[in-house]
């Protein structure tokens, strides 16, 4: 089955589901929700969103810098970031297109080969950061909530997934394997009559490796200042649904003052495993509302609340993903 075809056929699966979700509800408690949200919590959503795209944008203007102290300013390392995840999240292609889109955005500054280099290395980061985020959000889930036994197993299984991504990075980070470039020379023997074009492509691969771990092993500085926006970048992915949850129900005031805040760090963690296993599927359309409309459920909060809040992130999405297609004219 080709590409085009799965993302075709996991797309309207998600259309379904969604309107499955929405039918199951009623259309009115989401409008009702997005009424509640009003002006007011779109543009404090907004404005939270388009800080953690510039924290992102900020650790790796970080990790560009050359020796020589040239660099990317960072209103274009932002735009160049707008731009490459509005790519991302409007087609199935994902992180294969849109970091070399980002990097190619910022060719005037920085020759594209370091930038992208950069991002790898950035990514790598926040790919540990993700993994370090979402065991906090398992060990917060249980630690406050009553969790359903389906619920605990999917806990568990994500437990398990995410400290091999961590044990995974700090393998590369001692053994610095060419592991993409290696993996690819295996298949050299099929490439026929362009293997000399193959091999100078495994050649790019290979360096891109190179440098990335290069800029893994930079200045401690630099790796402070990486670590620093990645960990701002998950206070306000936090900050964000509780934002959220704070207008959909009226501030959420229990006795426990500490409660709206874990809820908002086990459904942040719900949206982001979501982003992670459905990256395929375009604007994540359908899996994030019924995804965290389900734990929702599960935790006692009914459906609608989960359903509602990946409207709303599905706005703040489509928003900035339209600045990012203007951005890209």
């Amino acid at each position: 089955m080709s590409r085009r075809a799965l993302t075709v056929i996991v797309t309207l699966v998600g259309v379904l589901l969604l309107a499955w979700q929405v039918r199951s509800i009623g259309v009115a408690a989401i409008v009702d929700g997005i009424r509640r949200i009003g002006v007011t919590g779109l543009i404090a959503i907004l404005a939270i969103g388009l800080t953690r795209q510039l924290l992102r944008s900020a650790a790796w203007v970080i990790l560009m810098k050359d020796d020589a102290g040239k660099n990317v300013p960072l209103g274009r390392a932002l735009a160049a970031t707008i731009a490459g995840d509005a790519i991302g999240n409007l087609t199935p292609l994902s992180l294969a297109v849109s970091e070399p889109a980002k990097a190619i955005f910022v060719g005037t500054h920085m020759p594209p080969q370091r930038a992208l280099a950069a991002l790898a290395a950035e990514n790598f980061f926040y790919s540990i950061s993700v993994a370090l985020a979402v065991l906090v959000g398992v060990a917060v889930l249980f630690l406050r909530f009553p969790v359903p036994d389906a619920l605990r197993t999917a806990s568990l299984l994500l437990v398990a997934a995410m400290a091999a991504v961590l044990i995974g990075g700090l393998w590369l980070i001692w053994k610095k394997p060419a592991l993409l470039s290696s993996t690819l020379a295996r298949f050299t023997r099929f490439a026929g009559t362009r293997v000399s074009a193959y091999e100078k492509f495994i050649g790019k691969i290979r360096t891109l490796e190179t440098n990335s771990y290069a800029f893994v092993h930079a200045q401690p500085g630099r790796l402070a200042g990486v670590v620093a926006c990645d960990a701002v970048f998950h206070v306000l992915s936090v900050a964000e649904a509780w934002v959220t949850l704070y207008f959909l129900t009226g501030g959420l005031k229990p006795a426990d003052y500490l409660h709206p805040v874990a809820l908002a760090i086990v459904l942040d963690t719900v949206q982001r495993m979501i982003n992670v296993i459905f990256r395929v599927v375009p604007l994540k359309i359908g899996v994030d509302e019924v995804g965290s409309g389900l734990v929702t459920a599960a935790l006692g909060y009914g459906s609608a609340l989960g359903v509602t809040m990946g409207v709303i992130r599905k706005i703040r999405v489509l928003f900035w993903s339209l600045v990012g297609l203007v951005l890209l004219r």
